[in-house]
């Protein structure tokens, strides 16, 4: 009685919180509006803050996962120096600061009721260095924006999967990636981070400056709102990839074989298995290898004897193939050439990167895309519930 209890007290006070949101500003949420008109800079002010009572809010407050919350105001910063400014003005009228990058997060926590979301989407530079070993890029930058970027260097950064996803929000929760069994997370590779704190201030840290700090915001979570990130860059070689695809009733038989033997492989080997309602899809990268060495590993795992398995093996594949493996847009190399145009419509976003909401007024500004004399990038979908693992 007691947990139903706390539920249903829970549920209706974001019912009630949701409401007053929604309803005609207070005096507080007039005030915080007031406050952060004066931390931006004078470029686009009314464009950069929303409202609950404006059109847009719906989008502005919704992200990849349409799961509704209500934060008190949202307003996009474009420059690090509003950062700190902004988090004041949160303290001072009694908002939490809510962080927003990528809007990637599974239950909208990017995006909490009552709070004071800021936005950094459009703090989204990339900078590398002369030789490109290292790289300065903004928090708000997306993946694939800092991949379609790192492209004409030869070099990336050790990343994951989406290109839509913010680069400060991913690398709070540690950085998973897809080469991460012999390059470790991506937190791995920060060399340092520009970070405001609580109170408002800016400061820069590494292994030698404020190294407690530097320590808790590599994955550890909301120790420091990120805003600028310097990270090592690496060399990922041409290398070989793998599809299979399994039926329904093959998926067991399939799941066993490759828990079995995934994690035993030589740590170039970097794999993935989903599992669906009536399929199930193997898709592995052999970082620097040949056909001919994959092969010899695949045919080890047993996967290949599964009734009904299908599978293609394919080699000297560039990262631009293998990064839209991950995708699901292709099983198997192109050409580097196919292969390039079909990663720009993937990976060349824009700040507002997501799709517009059926029905809803959509919000964005200044969309220029990564690499603006390209194509830019399909809007990544929303979903109202992904099912997946």
């Amino acid at each position: 009685m007691l947990l139903f209890d706390l539920i249903g007290a829970f549920a209706l006070s974001v019912l009630i919180s949701s409401s007053l949101v929604a309803a005609a500003p207070g005096p507080r949420v007039t005030a915080l509006e007031t406050c952060a008109r004066k931390a931006l800079l004078e470029e686009n002010v009314d464009q950069r803050i929303v409202m609950a009572s404006e059109a847009e809010y719906k989008a502005a407050s919704s992200g990849a996962i349409l799961h509704d919350e209500y934060p008190a105001l949202i307003v996009y910063a474009i420059s690090a120096d509003e950062i700190g400014p902004l988090v004041r003005c949160g303290t001072a009228n009694g908002y939490r600061v809510t962080p927003r990058s990528g809007a990637h997060h599974f239950e909208n926590w990017s995006a909490l009721t009552g709070t004071l979301v800021v936005d950094v989407s459009h703090i989204n530079y990339v900078k590398p260095s002369t030789n490109a070993t290292t790289v300065t890029v903004g928090a708000g930058a997306r993946l694939g924006a800092i991949y379609s970027q790192l492209t004409p260097t030869g070099r990336t950064i050790n990343g994951g999967i989406c290109p839509t996803v913010g680069l400060g929000g991913y690398l709070g929760v540690g950085g998973y990636n897809m080469q991460m069994r012999y390059l470790g997370m991506a937190i791995d590779h920060i060399a340092s981070v520009r970070v405001v704190l609580a109170d408002g201030s800016l400061v820069t840290v590494s292994s030698t400056a404020h190294p407690d700090l530097f320590y808790a915001i590599r994955g550890g979570g909301l120790y420091g709102f990120i805003v600028e990130v310097t990270m090592n860059t690496v060399l990922v070689p041409r290398s070989a990839m793998v599809w299979m695809n399994f039926t329904q009733d093959g998926t067991g038989e399939a799941t066993q074989k490759y828990l079995d033997w995934a994690s035993k492989q030589d740590p170039h080997f970097n794999s993935q298995l989903n599992l669906h309602s009536d399929y199930a899809d193997v898709l592995g990268w052999y970082a620097g290898k040949t056909v001919r060495e994959l092969t010899d590993i695949v045919q080890s795992s047993g996967l290949m004897d599964v009734p009904g398995a299908r599978f293609k093996i394919t080699g000297n594949c560039s990262t631009e193939n293998s990064r839209n493996f991950w995708l699901y847009t292709q099983t198997e190399c192109t050409d580097d050439a196919t292969a390039h145009a079909n990663f720009i419509t993937l990976h060349n976003v824009v700040p507002d990167a997501l799709a517009p909401i059926p029905g809803v007024q959509n919000f964005a500004f200044g969309d220029v895309p990564a690499l603006p004399d390209q194509p830019r990038a399909t809007p990544w979908p929303r979903a109202a519930l992904i099912n997946k693992t």
